[in-house]
């Protein structure tokens, strides 16, 4: 009778705390992912600080490194963009005449103009997914607030996990944790890298055909590198439908062309290149891990799945694959 009203207690705890925690990712969720996304990001600048850190207090190095980044991001807020601040307030408030003159001009029996329908029938939920990006760069701010925290405790907070191990076993969950923060600053790194060449390569492409707002359509596509999937499909179809509006067909589908491309060829050849050796996530894994991040939480959802998958799979790897081994063993 006392087993089964133990495991009784034991059954409601567990189904307690799972509702719990459930209810506080449902309800505080941006404020998980802020906090998901600065141990990302303080990861990341973890490898610097230390290099740094070698020549004075570490302190000083964290509070060096965060001042660079924060005047980097003030820097690009100040200058680039708010020139470039015209074109995107005048993008996004013609685009919408500009689509309906353009599926007005065209027939409505031609096999275009019939697909162009189909695509601006669907176009208020791509607009919803295109206004959840301006939520993702919010707790990005967010987040970098909170990275000096992360720098600061994450230390003492991984030696206490460490010593709750025994002695024998704290240097494989001490490489467990080197790992996982390894990865984060892979990703982050490769996501620059890979932002930056799609960016720069699809503002060249533009500009070659003569498209209006090429400088801020190219930068677009760079920045939605950081969302897998998706972030490619919402770049394409905006380059497609807004430089067939103001060039014209031929233009159109140039521009789609070679957009189509350069993303083509930076996740068939450079992304792997930059990620393989850093991250060596399962490719399954990622899809599943976007899907699922995009259905709980939306984009930012996608944009964190890929270092959450890496965690999980480090974890698995590392700890419960082994632990598996052993136990059937013996």
């Amino acid at each position: 009778m006392r087993t089964i009203l133990a495991a009784s207690l034991i059954a409601a705890a567990i189904l307690t705390c799972t509702i719990a925690v459930g209810y506080v990712l449902v309800r505080a969720n941006a404020i998980f992912l802020a906090f998901f996304a600065a141990i990302v990001l303080g990861e990341a600048l973890r490898p610097p600080i230390e290099r740094i850190a070698k020549s004075m207090p570490r302190a000083l190095a964290v509070a060096l490194v965060l001042v660079a980044i924060y005047a980097a991001i003030a820097l690009v807020t100040a200058l680039p963009l708010r020139a470039a601040m015209p074109e995107i307030v005048n993008l996004v408030q013609t685009l919408p005449s500009q689509v309906a003159a353009l599926l007005s001009s065209l027939k409505a029996g031609s096999v275009f103009g019939f697909s162009l329908a189909g695509i601006s029938a669907g176009a208020p939920a791509v607009i919803e997914r295109i206004a959840g990006i301006g939520n993702a760069l919010s707790l990005v701010g967010l987040a970098l607030l909170l990275v000096p925290f992360w720098l600061a405790s994450s230390g003492s907070l991984r030696n206490f996990i460490l010593s709750l191990f025994e002695p024998r076993a704290r240097p494989t969950v001490d490489g467990v944790f080197a790992e996982i923060g390894a990865k984060f600053a892979g990703y982050v790194v490769g996501t620059l890298v890979n932002g930056t060449i799609v960016g720069l390569g699809c503002t060249l492409a533009l500009l070659l055909l003569g498209a209006q707002q090429a400088i801020v359509l190219g930068a677009l596509q760079g920045l939605l590198v950081a969302i897998p999937y998706l972030g490619t499909l919402v770049g394409v179809v905006t380059v497609a439908v807004y430089v067939t509006a103001t060039s014209g067909v031929v233009v159109g589908a140039e521009a789609t062309a070679l957009v189509t491309l350069t993303q083509v060829i930076e996740g068939s050849f450079i992304a792997p290149l930059i990620f393989k050796s850093r991250l060596n996530v399962d490719p399954l894994a990622t899809v599943l891990a976007t899907a699922v991040g995009g259905a709980i939480f939306g984009i930012p959802g996608i944009a964190l799945a890929v270092p959450a998958v890496a965690t999980i799979q480090t974890l698995v790897e590392r700890v419960v694959a082994p632990a598996m081994r052993a136990r059937t063993a013996a």
